[in-house]
């Protein structure tokens, strides 16, 4: 049973490659992504989106304009559209984690607006934070 602490010699040693390393290092001489010969996931994405996109386009409806020039919708199956469209946008979205860096929202403090100089001019000051630190500092002299 485990002790909670590390035994002297035991483990790999600093340096040595693991098992997964050695795997991918050979699958790479050999010119395949994976030892297996199976696809990344990113690679099994791209075929799903190709897939829903071929159905999307069989169910998808036209958009046309009828007599008195209002849009509506003809053909298609319109409920089929959505399950598959929804399928291909969730797809996409999966895909996405793979190739695009993520966007996180930023918080931007309001402008404060101040008549210092009393000649009717307004003064900006802005300050650039993130996580409670000043990032860049407004410069006094400038005012």
């Amino acid at each position: 049973m485990a002790k909670g602490f590390k035994q002297p010699g035991s483990g790999r040693a600093k340096g040595t490659k693991n098992k997964s390393t050695i795997v991918r290092e050979i699958a790479a001489l050999a010119g395949r992504p994976n030892f297996e010969g199976r696809k990344l996931p990113s690679e099994m994405l791209e075929t799903a989106i190709e897939i829903a996109e071929g159905v999307v386009a069989v169910f998808k409806p036209k958009l046309v304009k009828d007599e008195f020039g209002n849009p509506k919708l003809e053909g298609g199956d319109v409920g089929q559209f959505g399950e598959w469209f929804d399928r291909w946008v969730y797809c996409m979205k999966e895909l996405a984690k793979y190739r695009e860096p993520q966007l996180r929202a930023i918080a931007i403090a309001p402008m404060p607006v101040s008549d210092e100089k009393g000649d009717g001019a307004k003064v900006i000051r802005l300050t650039v934070f993130e996580g409670g630190r000043d990032l860049i500092k407004p410069d006094e002299d400038a005012a």
